[in-house]
């Protein structure tokens, strides 16, 4: 079973990583013989090939194919490449030097580019934060280099919208400075909210609709844990802040979990705006401890002659199995005690412990009593408080000198008048049933016998029918 337990875990890990591919921003610039520049911030997997990236900014373009080097760009918005007025070349953005430079790698076709300006094997591969262009150019034979360039970008006046800080706060402790990739703590139940801060480096084009979204993978039962903030505008060149918050599964696994914290919005040019960071939530769990999940009684409010129902679940969220005392008191008076209660520490639901109690009123008095549930293991403890209202109730009397319920009694125990009158109607119809003359029959005794008659008659005639049927044969 332990086996069976750990191939599940590492075929789900190897599922959870195949499934997983980090998002890259790509800025995708072309510039039109006319004059004009398009420009699409593109939102894709990391290791995308241009073609692709092309292909999902949305602009109108035509593209030749030649097996084994992949797409070549033949014209974009109706401009297409000759000899006389240049043709359609790829461009990536060096961020070393600071300028554009001409693609030495197709833009799909073979394995991913080594990102090496001098290597010529593979196709260019996306990645977080790249900027590729287009111009249709002629080049000039004795340098051998393109006669025109792309014009010069800032990436983020392209990408404009993106992560400008991430806060955690984990059980109220406060962590900022957060960057792709570094980890958050937690325990089993921790409280946890992520502010994330977005931000809109456009000049002139607002963000509408803006929101972050974690998601926090596999992390309950194998599922996710995904919440949204709520909806913002975000104002050309300004920041706002982003607000999510989640608690942690008492029944979650010890372990590391991707954290995938996004921001989006809609430009107010009709595109859609995207950011996206890594994290990793490492939850660790302490060697002995249980908490109470719920403590709830079946009525708040009863009579001292009365019992009441407990009821209580106890999660184990540490490494140990727990041996535990369930007590229940009202200050210096014990209830109820249950002991030897033994609570696994295993996976999911296993680890909670369900169970009840009954609890006798006679020794309360009354009034309002704050009843405590305490669990003792191991050296430690944990409690919960519930509220019980403790009346002291009269004894109904149901003779026939008195049979309707007193107004006293009906107030003590909360019956409404209708209802108290409905209680003395039935009491009377049944005195008045038992009291019926021997010499005459009830309604109910009347209705007994024209039954039984009928079975009589309908019992002799199934007789005489045989009879017959016999006689025929």
């Amino acid at each position: 079973m332990r086996n069976a337990k750990l191939i599940l875990a590492v075929s789900t890990l190897l599922i959870l990583t195949a499934g997983f591919a980090a998002a890259a921003n790509v800025a995708l610039i072309v510039a039109l013989p006319n004059g004009t520049t398009i420009e699409r911030c593109i939102n894709t997997e990391e290791g995308t090939d241009g073609y692709k990236i092309f292909q999902k900014s949305g602009i109108k373009s035509e593209w030749s194919y030649s097996a084994g080097l992949g797409h070549f760009l033949k014209s974009v918005a109706g401009y297409s490449g000759s000899e006389s007025d240049g043709y359609w070349t790829f461009f990536i953005y060096d961020y070393a030097s600071g300028t554009w430079k001409t693609s030495p790698v197709g833009s799909d076709g073979g394995s991913c580019w080594n990102r090496d300006f001098s290597s010529y094997s593979g196709h260019y591969c996306a990645q977080q934060g790249d900027m590729l262009g287009w111009v249709r150019t002629k080049w000039d034979m004795n340098t051998y280099s393109p006669e025109e360039n792309p014009p010069q970008e800032d990436f983020s006046k392209v990408c404009g919208l993106s992560i400008s800080g991430i806060t955690a706060y984990v059980d109220g402790s406060k962590k900022s400075g957060i960057n792709d990739g570094d980890k958050i703590s937690v325990r089993p139940g921790s409280q946890v909210q992520i502010e994330v801060k977005g931000e809109n480096s456009f000049d002139d084009l607002k963000v509408e609709d803006a929101s972050a979204t974690v998601i926090l993978e596999g992390i309950e039962d194998g599922d996710n844990i995904e919440v949204e903030s709520e909806k913002a505008s975000i104002r050309a060149g300004s920041e706002k802040t982003f607000k999510v918050s989640f608690q942690v599964p008492l029944t979650a696994e010890e372990g590391s979990y991707d954290l995938k914290i996004g921001i989006s919005g809609d430009g107010s040019n009709g595109w859609e705006y995207k950011d996206e960071a890594l994290l990793k939530l490492d939850l660790k769990k302490n060697s002995h401890k249980l908490i109470i999940t719920s403590f709830t009684l079946s009525s708040n409010q009863s009579c001292t002659s009365e019992f009441v129902n407990a009821f209580f679940r106890i999660a184990n969220i540490g490494r140990n199995q727990e041996d535990a005392k369930i007590s229940i008191v009202d200050g210096q008076n014990v209830l109820a005690v249950v002991e030897n209660v033994r609570i696994p520490a295993e996976d999911g639901i296993n680890s909670i412990y369900s169970g009840g109690t009954t609890l006798k009123l006679e020794n309360l008095t009354a009034g309002v009593h704050t009843l405590n549930l305490l669990v003792t293991y191991s050296g430690a403890n944990d409690s919960e408080d519930a509220i019980l209202e403790v009346r002291q109730c009269q004894p109904v009397q149901a003779n026939r000198e008195n049979n309707t319920l007193s107004q006293e009694n009906t107030k003590a125990l909360g019956i409404s008048a209708q209802q108290e009158a409905t209680a003395g109607a039935i009491s009377d119809g049944a005195n008045a049933a038992y009291a019926s003359p021997a010499g005459g029959l009830s309604m109910e005794d009347t209705i007994e016998l024209l039954s039984i008659a009928a079975l009589a008659l309908l019992a002799i005639f199934l007789v005489v029918l045989i009879a017959y049927i016999i006689k025929k044969m």
